[in-house]
């Protein structure tokens, strides 16, 4: 018996880490996801939803919470206000931050 394949999802990987991002794709295309977008950092992160219309473009979206240029809390403040604040989409904050400050802002 084969393993079933993965619904069809759009996914944008925010992350300037490239150890993270490797693991990150490894681990999604390993899954069976195969329609991935990656950005380098928030203000690319940005460009891509721009020029795909919008967060609603992606099923999920993995925003690292600490980029250089724009962070992701940034990120989903610039996505509300440009987008409103319900999108289709499920957002996902990536962080090594352990701290309860960081999980309250989210």
């Amino acid at each position: 018996i084969s393993d079933p394949q993965p619904p069809k999802c759009r996914i944008l990987i925010a992350e300037d880490n490239v150890i993270n991002m490797k693991v990150c794709l490894g681990i999604l295309k390993r899954l069976g996801y195969t329609d991935i977008t990656t950005a380098e950092d928030g203000v690319i992160a940005l460009k891509e939803l721009e020029n795909n219309g919008g967060p609603d473009f992606f099923n999920v979206i993995f925003m690292d919470l600490h980029m250089p240029r724009k962070g992701g809390m940034e990120v989903v403040k610039e996505m509300k206000e440009k987008y409103g604040d319900k999108f289709g989409c499920k957002l996902v904050a990536v962080t090594a931050d352990a701290f309860a400050e960081t999980k309250e802002k989210c």
